[in-house]
C-alpha cells in the first residue's frame, strides 16, 4: 500500500522507536566489540608477538563487521513492523466498512419492520375502534334493559316492604295490646317477687329476732298464698325455679303448714339460699320483661 496513506505521526512514532530500538542495538554492540578488543589487548600483552602477526590485524575488520550487522538488524526490524502496521490498518479498513454496511442493512431492516408494525397497530386499532363502538351500543342496550328491570323490581320491593310494614305495625299492635291486658298482673308478680326476696334477705341477715320473726311470717304468706296464684303459665320452667328456691330456703326455717320437713342450716347456707332464690327470681323477671324497655314499672313509655 502507498506509504501515503499513514498516518504520518503514527510513522514518525514508529520510526523513531525503531530507531531508538536501533540505536540501543548499536550500543550493546559497541560495548560488546569494545569488550572483545580488551580481551584480545590483554591476551596481545600476553602473546604480543604471535597475536600482531596472527589476529591482531583482524581485529577492526570484526568491529565493523559485528556494527554493520546491528545496523543491518535494525533495518529489518523497522521495515517488518512497518509492514505489520500497514497490514493491521488494512484489516481495520475492511473491518469497518463490513460492519457499516451490517449496520446498513440492520438499519434498513429495522425501519421496514417498525413500518410494518405501524400499518399493523393501525389497522388493530381500528378494528378495536369498531368493536369498541359495538360493545358500548350492548352495553348501552343492556343497561338500559337492566335499569328497567330494576325499576320493576324496586316497585315490586316497595309494595312488598309496605305490605310487610304493615303487617309488623299490625302485629306490633297486637302485641301491644296483649302486653297492657297482661301488664296488671306481671306488675303484681313482680312487686310478690320483689316482697319474697326481701323476706328471705331480712330472715338471712337480720339479728333482730322480732323482725326476723315478721319476715318469716310474710314469707310464709307468700309461699302458701299470693305466690301460688300468680304462677307465671308462660315461664313454667322459671315458675318452677323460684318453687324451689322458695322450697329450699323454707326448709331452713321452722316447721310450717305449708312446708313440714324443716333441715338445719346455718348462717352461710341460710345467706346461699337466699341469694339462690333472688338469682332465680332476677332470671324469671328478666325474662318476662324482655324487650318491653320503657314499660317495667319505675319507667315511663
Amino acid at each position: 500500500m502507498p506509504a501515503d496513506r499513514n498516518d504520518p505521526q503514527d510513522n514518525q512514532s514508529q520510526s523513531n522507536h525503531l530507531t531508538s530500538k536501533s540505536d540501543s542495538a548499536k550500543e550493546a554492540s559497541l560495548v560488546e566489540a569494545q569488550l572483545e578488543k580488551l580481551r584480545l589487548e590483554i591476551d596481545s600483552l600476553r602473546l604480543k608477538n604471535y597475536w600482531e602477526n596472527r589476529v591482531g590485524r583482524w581485529i577492526p575488520i570484526i568491529t565493523v563487521l559485528i556494527a554493520v550487522g546491528g545496523f543491518l538488524a535494525g533495518i529489518y526490524q523497522f521495515n517488518s513492523l512497518q509492514k505489520s502496521g500497514q497490514q493491521k490498518l488494512i484489516a481495520d479498513q475492511d473491518t469497518v466498512a463490513k460492519k457499516l454496511a451490517v449496520d446498513q442493512q440492520n438499519a434498513a431492516a429495522k425501519l421496514s419492520a417498525e413500518q410494518h408494525q405501524a400499518a399493523e397497530q393501525l389497522a388493530a386499532s381500528q378494528q378495536s375502534e369498531t368493536r369498541k363502538l359495538a360493545a358500548e351500543q350492548q352495553i348501552t342496550t343492556a343497561k338500559l334493559a337492566s335499569e328497567q328491570q330494576t325499576e320493576v323490581r324496586r316497585l315490586a320491593f316497595e309494595q312488598r316492604d309496605s305490605l310487610t310494614k304493615l303487617q309488623h305495625d299490625f302485629a306490633m299492635a297486637n302485641q301491644a295490646r296483649a302486653f297492657d291486658l297482661q301488664k296488671p298482673y306481671w306488675e303484681k308478680q313482680l312487686e310478690l317477687y320483689f316482697a319474697a326476696a326481701e323476706a328471705a334477705a331480712s330472715i338471712a341477715t337480720s339479728t333482730d329476732q322480732d323482725e326476723r320473726a315478721r319476715s318469716e311470717r310474710r314469707f310464709w304468706q307468700l309461699y302458701c298464698g299470693q305466690l301460688a296464684v300468680l304462677e307465671d303459665e308462660l315461664n313454667q320452667d322459671d315458675s318452677r325455679e323460684i318453687e324451689g328456691a322458695m322450697v329450699r330456703f323454707g326448709k331452713c326455717l321452722k316447721a310450717s303448714t305449708c312446708l313440714s320437713v324443716p333441715e338445719p342450716c346455718d348462717t352461710v347456707e341460710l345467706n346461699k339460699r337466699s341469694l339462690g332464690l333472688a338469682y332465680a327470681i332476677r332470671k324469671s323477671v328478666s325474662k318476662t320483661w324482655r324487650g318491653q324497655e320503657g314499660v317495667m314499672p319505675g319507667k315511663s313509655k
